[in-house]
């Protein structure tokens, strides 16, 4: 029984910082693009509802993988 939880362990550690990395990219890029573009101006509550959807996928795909 250790042996499969040490392998499930193994297997989510594999993706959880590629996943955590790549959401967290993709929330601070508007942040980038609006310092070079004034078409992207994004408020509060744009990075809020982001932060939100991002910590769901990303803590879904942590409990599917």
């Amino acid at each position: 029984m250790t042996a499969i939880r040490q392998r499930d362990a193994n297997k989510s550690g594999d993706w959880r910082l590629p996943v955590w990395g790549a959401f967290a990219f993709i929330l601070t890029s508007p942040l980038v693009a609006m310092q070079f573009a004034e078409d992207v101006c994004w408020d509060t509550s744009d990075f809020a509802a982001g932060a939100a959807v991002l910590f769901a996928l990303a803590s879904l795909s942590n409990w599917l993988f």
